[in-house]
């Protein structure tokens, strides 16, 4: 679990928190009304260069993001 005021760092911290183990591959899903991803791609890749990383407009209504790992 993350808190915080912007978005991008909120997420990166949960995403850190997921790769914990041994992941290789993680999905975004924007939903209705999330700002552009383009930002959280640019962090996520920095931080975790050795991801392969996809993103999509998921357009969930309650959610900002959905994040999966494999």
């Amino acid at each position: 679990v993350a808190a915080g005021d912007e978005l991008d760092e909120v997420a990166l911290a949960v995403i850190d928190k997921m790769f914990e183990g041994e992941r290789s591959w993680l999905g975004i899903l924007t939903g209705e009304g999330a700002p552009p991803p383009d930002s959280l791609r640019v962090v996520v890749e920095r931080a975790h260069p050795e991801l392969e990383l996809e993103v999509n407009d998921g357009g969930q209504p309650h959610y900002p993001l959905l994040l999966v790992v494999e």
